[in-house]
């Protein structure tokens, strides 16, 4: 595509300011659209696997492209999740699919969750002290939650679009799948179609415990798996010591 990927563009100093509010907010709903044509109106039922910011190419008007589609999964219709070998990006993937290989449409959606909150902040999910997941929600706490937004463009921003994008990035990335949207729902909550978003994330917030606030990563992490999942960065791929490497492998070994 001709203006490659997206992460060129928002982790890049030198270019992050090319990609203003409104071009962010066009990328991240053409991604929820494609996601929702993969997920519901392909007749297919795709699910992708490696949604991240390297497989969404923007053409020449920034319109976004879903790629790498090495990993899909196609679902027949009575399915609604299955065990299966776990493939994808480390840092992206969901927990109950990383940890127990257990694979459902809502797999994609953690991952849409944080290209979102990637989009609009700039920061990669992996490679700082707080993982960008527990920095939203800490910012949501504290009502500073619009500070998320990247400070190259957060002069144009528009609060009620940015605010949106920040409670559902949130939602998508929760912990239990059961309380992350459907990527239909997902669309509707962007547009400003689903009236009862800010009663979610009310509801979410509440119930949320961050398990940085109360164990040390580097000492907790093998015998808490869900500090693997909160700290990404400190679990590497034995032959590439990148945290973000694609990789495949069989869960039934882990078992």
């Amino acid at each position: 595509m001709e203006n490659g990927s997206l992460d060129k563009f928002i982790f890049d100093k030198l270019r992050s300011h090319q990609l203003t509010w409104s071009l962010r907010f066009k990328i991240i709903t053409g991604v929820a659209k494609g996601v929702v044509y993969l997920h519901r109106d392909s007749g297919l039922r795709i699910i992708h696997r490696d949604l991240k910011s390297t497989n969404i190419l923007l053409d020449t008007e920034m319109n976004p492209k879903i790629s790498g589609f090495g990993f899909d999964r196609k679902f027949e219709d009575d399915q609604s999740e299955v065990e299966t070998k776990i493939a994808g990006t480390l840092g992206y993937l969901a927990p109950e699919y990383m940890m127990e290989g257990r694979l459902s449409d809502k797999v994609d959606v953690f991952s849409f969750g944080l290209i979102v909150l990637e989009t609009l902040s700039g920061m990669r999910n992996v490679g700082h002290g707080l993982h960008l997941i527990e920095q939203a929600w800490k910012l949501w706490k504290e009502g500073k939650a619009l500070d998320l937004v990247d400070e190259s463009i957060r002069g144009g921003v528009s609060e009620d679009e940015a605010l949106r994008c920040i409670q559902v990035g949130l939602l998508c990335t929760e912990y239990d799948p059961n309380h992350r949207p459907t990527m239909a729902s997902v669309l509707k909550m962007l547009l400003g179609e689903d009236l009862s978003l800010q009663e979610k994330i009310t509801e979410r917030s509440a119930s949320h415990n961050a398990v940085i606030e109360n164990e040390d990563p580097v000492n907790s992490r093998n015998s808490n798996p869900m500090l693997s999942f909160l700290f990404p960065e400190l679990v590497k791929n034995e032959d590439n010591n990148d945290s973000t490497a694609t990789f495949e492998y069989d869960s039934e070994l882990e078992r």
